[in-house]
C-alpha cells in the first residue's frame, strides 16, 4: 500500500505540471485548454514517456494494465474531478434562461441526441468489420455506446465563445445553452440505459423503454426535489457560517447525490449536475463558484490529463482506426448540425440563426470524454474505439469553434419575427452601509 501511494503522489505531481503547462500553451494558441491537457496526458501517459523504465523507481511511472490504461487510484481522482466539473456547470447554469427557452432548447437538445445517435451507431455498424474484424449489429454494445458519445456536446467550449461575443443571453445563445444542457442530460440517461441493458446481458426494446422511463422519472423527481427545497438546503448550509465550510459541505452533498444516482442506475455526473443546478437559484451560487475555483484548477486538469493517458497513439498507425476515426468525426459533426439546426427553423429562427445553433452544439469536450471514460471502464469500449472518440473530440474542439465564432460575428437578425422587447425601465437604488467593513464585503 505504501509503495502504491508513493507512486500515486509522484504521478499526481507530474500530472499537475504537465496538464497546467499544456493548458496554458494551447490557450496562448487560442485553442481550448482541455485539448492541451488531453495532449499532455497522451505525452506523459503509459504509451509514450510514462512507459519508460525509470532507474530510481525500477519501473515506469505510468503503467498500462491489461484491461485499463491507468491505475484505480488515479481513476478515482479523475472520478472526483468529473463530479466537481459537473457540479460547477450546474452552478453556472442560468435557471431562468433555461426555463424561458426550455421548449425550444428541449427540441434542439432532443434533435441533437437522436440524429447523432443513429449516425454514430450506423457508422460503427457499417465499419465494424473493417475496424474490429467482426460485423456488429446496431444493438451491440460498441455501436450503441459510440452512438451515445456522438450525441454529446460541450457546454464549456460553447459557453466560453458566447460569453466572449456577448451573446450569452441572446435568443440563439440562450437556445444553445438550454439545448446543450438537455442534450447532455439525455446523453447521460441513454448511457445509463445502455449500461443497465448490457450488464443484464439481455437487450430487449421493452426493457430498454422501461429503464429509460425509470431513469427520466428518477432524474425529474430528484431535480424537482432539489429545486423546490433549494432554499431550505441553502439555509441549512448557512448554519456553518464560514463560506469555505459552506462550499465544502455543498460539494459533499453533490458527492452524496452523485453516489445515489449511480446506485439508481444513472451516471454519477447527473447527480453532481442536479445538485449544482439546485444551488444555482440561491444566494450561495457565486460564493460556491468562487470558493471552488482552486479545487477546479487542481482536479479538472487531472481529469482531462488522465483521459489523455488512455489514448494509445500506436493504434493511430493502423489504417482502419484512422479511416474509422475520420468517418466517425464527419458523421458526428454533420449529424449534430442537422439534428440541432433543423428544429429552430420551425421555431421562429431563420437559416442564419439555425446554423448558429447547429454549429454551437457541434463541439465535443468534457462530457464526451467523461462518457467515453465510463464506457472504457465498464468494458463497453475497446482501445480502438476509444482512440476514435478522442480523435473526434480533438478535431471538433479545434475546428468547430472557429466556424461558430465567424457565424456569431454577423449582427443580422436570427429570428423571422422580432420578439416584443422586454421592459428596460431602470431604478436607481442607493444603499447606506452601516460600516466600512460591510462596504468592503459588498
Amino acid at each position: 500500500m505504501a509503495e502504491q501511494m508513493t507512486i500515486l503522489v509522484l504521478q499526481l505531481g507530474i500530472i499537475i505540471f504537465a496538464a497546467r503547462g499544456g493548458g496554458i500553451l494551447f490557450e496562448k494558441l487560442r485553442m481550448p485548454a482541455i485539448i492541451g491537457e488531453l495532449t499532455a496526458g497522451i505525452i506523459i501517459g503509459p504509451y509514450l514517456l510514462g512507459g519508460i523504465n525509470l532507474p530510481i523507481l525500477n519501473q515506469p511511472l505510468f503503467t498500462a494494465g491489461e484491461t485499463f490504461p491507468v491505475s484505480p487510484q488515479l481513476y478515482g481522482f479523475a472520478t472526483v474531478a468529473s463530479v466537481i466539473l459537473l457540479f460547477l456547470i450546474g452552478l453556472q447554469t442560468d435557471l431562468k434562461t433555461l426555463l424561458k427557452y426550455s421548449i425550444t432548447g428541449s427540441l434542439v437538445g432532443a434533435g441533437g441526441v437522436i440524429v447523432p445517435f443513429f449516425f454514430g451507431n450506423l457508422t460503427a455498424v457499417f465499419l465494424s468489420e473493417y475496424l474490429f474484424g467482426v460485423q456488429y449489429g446496431p444493438a451491440h454494445p460498441i455501436p450503441l455506446i459510440l452512438g451515445v458519445i456522438a450525441s454529446t456536446t460541450s457546454v464549456g467550449i460553447t459557453a466560453q465563445i458566447l460569453s466572449e461575443k456577448r451573446k450569452m443571453h441572446s435568443p440563439e445563445g440562450a437556445t444553445i445553452i438550454s439545448g446543450a444542457v438537455v442534450n447532455d442530460v439525455l446523453s447521460i440517461i441513454a448511457l445509463a440505459v445502455i449500461i443497465a441493458l448490457t450488464q443484464s446481458g439481455n437487450i430487449r426494446w421493452q426493457e430498454a423503454t422501461k429503464i429509460a422511463v425509470q431513469s427520466i422519472l428518477i432524474w425529474i423527481a430528484f431535480t424537482a426535489f432539489a429545486l423546490i427545497f433549494s432554499k431550505q438546503i441553502s439555509s441549512f448550509l448557512k448554519r456553518y457560517k464560514d463560506t469555505t465550510t459552506i462550499t465544502i459541505m455543498g460539494l459533499g452533498m453533490a458527492l452524496i447525490l452523485a453516489g445515489i444516482f449511480e446506485k439508481a442506475g444513472l451516471a454519477i455526473i447527473i447527480g453532481a449536475y442536479v445538485m449544482g443546478l439546485s444551488f444555482s437559484k440561491t444566494d450561495l451560487d457565486y460564493v460556491m463558484q468562487e470558493k471552488l475555483t482552486s479545487l477546479y484548477k487542481f482536479f479538472v486538469p487531472i481529469f482531462f490529463c488522465v483521459m489523455g493517458m488512455k489514448i494509445n497513439l500506436g493504434i493511430f498507425a493502423s489504417g482502419p482506426v484512422l479511416v474509422f476515426g475520420f468517418a466517425y468525426t464527419f458523421a458526428a459533426i454533420a449529424a449534430k448540425i442537422i439534428g440541432s439546426g433543423l428544429p429552430p427553423l420551425f421555431l421562429n429562427f431563420n437559416l442564419r440563426g439555425a446554423s448558429q445553433i447547429g454549429f454551437g452544439l457541434a463541439p465535443r469536450g468534457e462530457v464526451t470524454l467523461i462518457i467515453a471514460g465510463i464506457g472504457l471502464s465498464v468494458g463497453l469500449l475497446n482501445q480502438e474505439a476509444f482512440s476514435a472518440v478522442a480523435m473526434m473530440t480533438i478535431i471538433t474542439a479545434l475546428i468547430i469553434p472557429g466556424f461558430f465564432s465567424l457565424l456569431l460575428q454577423s449582427n443580422k437578425p436570427v429570428l423571422r419575427k422580432k420578439l416584443k422587447p422586454e421592459s428596460e425601465k431602470t431604478k436607481h437604488i442607493q444603499l447606506k452601509m452601516p460600516s466600512s467593513t460591510t462596504l468592503d464585503l459588498i
